[in-house]
């Protein structure tokens, strides 16, 4: 398992050289996508109101804010992490690497939309994409069309979160 304090600060450092400082939510996005692909570092999750939620990872971004080695700034744009200092992403690995270009530059609310499929696909019995789209309705109502859900099975096909 990974040392948690240290691979968060890499991938805040990481998500910002591609897209810019991430906010939280997009973190813990990202963080599940990483768990899902084998990436043990040790959080766990549930489903909450924008998708998968670690509880775990929110105390380790506000313990890392406390000790100074994490800005979070508050803003209409949710809560944005910032490294207090140059991070070098010795840890991240070639397939962490992969996950990070795949959906690094995701908006949080795609990243929102993947996750919460991913997670029901996770969930139900069928997997097949009926059953997966009515899952992700049900937790979502309204908030995303079968289009965009469809579109989302098909890219964490794609990417090989979810079998063919």
């Amino acid at each position: 398992m990974y040392d948690q304090n240290e691979m968060v600060l890499e991938i805040v450092a990481r998500l910002t050289e591609l897209s810019g400082a991430p906010c939280k939510k997009k973190v813990q996005k990202i963080i599940y996508l990483l768990e899902e692909r084998s990436v043990n570092m040790g959080f766990d999750y549930k489903l909450h109101i924008y998708g998968p939620y670690s509880e775990d990872l929110d105390y380790t971004i506000c313990s890392l804010k406390a000790s100074n080695a994490l800005e979070i700034t508050y803003g209409n744009k949710g809560h944005i992490l910032k490294c207090r200092n140059e991070i070098e992403p010795e840890n991240i690995t070639d397939s962490m690497e992969a996950v990070l270009r795949n959906f690094g530059r995701k908006t949080p609310r795609q990243l929102e939309l993947l996750t919460t499929t991913l997670f029901a696909e996770r969930h139900v019995d069928d997997k097949d994409e009926e059953s997966i789209m009515h899952a992700v309705k049900k937790i979502k109502g309204q908030k995303f069309s079968f289009d965009q859900i469809k579109t989302a099975i098909t890219l964490l096909r794609e990417t090989g979160y979810i079998g063919a």
